[in-house]
């Protein structure tokens, strides 16, 4: 589980990157997919069936763009750390 401590430790190394388009879609892509979140815990049976691909989508996109991230910082030997301390849990 991701404490915040972790997550602000995380969030410190990728405001650290020179990577500005790719932090600003990796922010952009996380609130869309906070937003779908903190919507489901009152999302009727009915409506979470209809918005589940939706929601998938938006998971699957914030990680491809951690992935993308994480690997542009590696290349340019900037601290990508983050990326393993976030883990790859769904």
């Amino acid at each position: 589980m991701l404490t915040y401590e972790t997550a602000k430790h995380c969030h410190t190394l990728i405001q650290e990157s020179e990577q500005t388009a790719l932090r600003r879609e990796l922010i952009k892509k996380a609130l869309e997919y906070s937003r779908i979140r903190a919507q489901w815990m009152v999302m009727t049976l009915d409506q979470r069936k209809e918005e589940d691909q939706r929601r998938t989508l938006a998971h699957n996109s914030f990680i491809g763009v951690c992935n993308i991230l994480d690997r542009n910082m590696g290349t340019r030997d900037e601290d990508n750390a983050w990326r393993a301390d976030l883990g790859e849990h769904r």
